[in-house]
């Protein structure tokens, strides 16, 4: 979703992170990317698991 439209419709940026990551775009290049509370609560507990296989293995 380019910056304009994120800017105009911020909520359907919203309403589609609910099925999946929203990637927001500046001149085609990505800038930024909005998630459900889910997905990020998902991503935080993986990249803690990944510290705790990290520490284990030391």
């Amino acid at each position: 979703m380019a910056t304009r439209e994120f800017s105009k419709n911020p909520s359907k940026a919203l309403r589609e992170a609910d099925a999946q990551p929203v990637l927001v775009t500046k001149y085609g290049h990505p800038i930024a990317c909005v998630l459900s509370i889910e997905s990020w609560n998902d991503l935080l507990a993986k990249v803690h698991n990944c510290d705790l296989l990290e520490q284990m293995s030391r």
